[in-house]
C-alpha cells in the first residue's frame, strides 16, 4: 500500500488537525463521545448488532460488488463485514463469503457495516465528520478546467486521474469527458475506460 494509501485507509481514525486532506470538519473531542447517540453507532457495532451501536445502516450489496471488482480498492477499509465468525477488520479477503444477514428486514439484507464514522482516537463511536476534503478541491478544479475547454480538458483529466491513483485505482484512467445538458443547467460526468 502506498504512503497515501495508509493515510487514506486510516483517514477518519486520527484527529482532523493532523491530516492535510481535511479542509473543513466539525471537530469532536474525547469528552464529546456520544456512544449510542453518535452517527457512527447507526452504521457500525463492534462485536455484532447492538453491542456498541445500533448497526442498522449497511453498505449495499451493489456497492460491495463494485468494490470487490478491484480488491486493492482502498475504500474496503471503510467496510467491516459482519460475518458468521464476527466483524471483520481491514484488510480482509474479498469477496466475503460468510456474511450475516439482517433477517428482520425484507428482503433480508447483508450486514456490511460502514466504519467511516468510528474509531477516532481509538474510541468506537467517536468521529469528527468531514465536510470538505482536498480531493473535493481537485474535483472542483477539474470541473472548472473542463468547463473552460481547450487545454483545460487535459488538466481536468489529470486531476481526476490523480484522485483515482490516490484511492488505489491507478490501473484505470479517466480518458473522456462527457457533457450531458438539461435546460438551464449542465451536468458533468466522467467516463472511465480500462486502458491496461
Amino acid at each position: 500500500m502506498s504512503c497515501w494509501g495508509n493515510a487514506y485507509a486510516n483517514y477518519f481514525r486520527g484527529v482532523p488537525e493532523d491530516n492535510q486532506e481535511t479542509i473543513f470538519c466539525i471537530r469532536h473531542i474525547k469528552t464529546e463521545n456520544r456512544d449510542f447517540s453518535a452517527i457512527g453507532s447507526m452504521y457500525y457495532s463492534e462485536g455484532g448488532q447492538g453491542a456498541t451501536g445500533w448497526g442498522e445502516i449497511y453498505a449495499s450489496q451493489q456497492y460491495i460488488t463494485l468494490l470487490d471488482k478491484n480488491p486493492g480498492d482502498l475504500r474496503h477499509a471503510f467496510i467491516s463485514p459482519y460475518t458468521t465468525g464476527g466483524v471483520l477488520a481491514y484488510p480482509y479477503t474479498v469477496p466475503v463469503t460468510t456474511i450475516q444477514y439482517n433477517t428482520r428486514l425484507n428482503p433480508k439484507t447483508p450486514m456490511y457495516y460502514i466504519n467511516k464514522y468510528n474509531y477516532q482516537e481509538g474510541l468506537t463511536n467517536l468521529s469528527s465528520p468531514v465536510y470538505l476534503r482536498l480531493a473535493e478541491m481537485y474535483l472542483n478544479r477539474a470541473e472548472a478546467n473542463a468547463k473552460a475547454g481547450g487545454g483545460g480538458l487535459q488538466l481536468a483529466l489529470d486531476d481526476v486521474n490523480l484522485i483515482r491513483q490516490r484511492a488505489g485505482l491507478s490501473a484505470q484512467h479517466c480518458t473522456r469527458w462527457l457533457v450531458w445538458r438539461r435546460p438551464a443547467k449542465p451536468y458533468w460526468m466522467w467516463y472511465w475506460k480500462n486502458e491496461g
